[in-house]
């Protein structure tokens, strides 16, 4: 009688798709590290992707913050009244110019 312990029923088919994966992996690397071509579309398409993301992340936190602060600062009177100045001055240079 074998008194090993047994192995879940998945386990030794699971191990086979690990190294699979990782010899498609192994790949896929070496052919895009082989081609300058993908390498550029590659690196060009990450820097783009990273650059909108930071940019539509800002515009998203600084709306937020723009909200939250002129929400604040309507109750408070003197803020409130310094702000509306501001934004009249804000106009008024935006409309000359």
């Amino acid at each position: 009688m074998d008194k090993s312990p047994k192995k879940p029923l998945g386990e030794a088919k699971t191990k086979d798709n690990v190294v699979v994966l990782r010899k498609m992996r192994r790949g896929l690397y070496m052919e895009s590290s082989t081609s300058l071509r993908r390498i550029i579309w590659v690196n060009f398409a990450a820097g783009l992707s990273n650059g909108f993301g930071f940019t539509l992340g800002t515009l998203l936190v600084l709306l937020l913050l723009s909200a939250v602060v002129i929400s604040f600062a309507s109750k408070m009177p003197f803020i409130g009244d310094e702000l509306v100045k501001f934004l009249q001055m804000l106009r008024e240079a935006k409309s000359v110019g």
